[in-house]
């Protein structure tokens, strides 16, 4: 049974939570299928977005912008805080489970955190000029900004229980930010575009 040092004392859980995961890794993988069309219609009816024609070339244009002067920046921040938190919970594995431990919580709590001030900007920055790339980011700012949270107060509370139940939807916000990141690249359909390339630009601060 872990224990969790308070000070010069040690309180023993009462029970031993165990966060059962068959494939960490597999539930970060892209969806197979992307966003289906009334998906996106259903979107853009909730979110009062206009259904306009949009050109292939003017969608790229689009799309480009928003990934060039801070779309990247924060994609590419959120995959890597998931990647990173994926290999905590993968080192924590035994057989088929993760056996949720004091130093596992703390070694995900920065993640957490991370994730969280990530997600925090999808209210801020400029929505994804496409319908099925702004789903997922949509899916995964509301998300990340709430399981972020939640998990670094179980963390702070030594509350397993909660930890697992945050960390279980932290993965799923972080499959919804590959799924981004998959439908951009597929709209800009060019690796060697510079704005793959070099030091991402942050987004513009926003105006309080």
């Amino acid at each position: 049974m872990p224990v969790i040092g308070l000070g010069t004392c040690a309180v023993a859980l009462a029970t031993a939570t165990i966060l059962l995961v068959a494939d960490v890794p597999g539930q970060l993988r892209p969806m197979a299928k992307t966003v289906s069309p009334a998906a996106q219609a259903e979107f853009q009816r909730i979110m009062g977005l206009p259904t306009l024609p949009v050109s292939p070339r003017m969608r790229w244009r689009q799309v480009h912008a928003w990934y060039r002067v801070g779309g990247r920046f924060l994609v590419e921040n959120a995959l890597a805080d998931g990647a990173a938190l994926v290999k905590v919970l993968g080192e924590a594995r035994r057989d088929e489970r993760i056996d949720i431990t004091p130093a596992l919580m703390a070694k995900a709590r920065p993640f957490c955190a991370d994730l969280r001030n990530v997600a925090s900007w999808e209210v801020y920055y400029f929505q994804v000029p496409d319908p099925a790339a702004q789903t997922a980011w949509h899916q995964f700012g509301v998300t990340a900004l709430a399981a972020g949270g939640r998990c670094a107060e179980a963390v702070d509370r030594s509350d397993t229980g909660a930890f697992a139940a945050s960390v279980t939807d932290l993965l799923k916000a972080v499959r919804a930010v590959r799924d981004t990141s998959s439908r951009v690249r597929q709209i800009l359909d060019d690796p060697q575009d510079p704005v793959f390339t070099g030091t991402p630009l942050s987004p513009p601060q926003p105006l309080l």
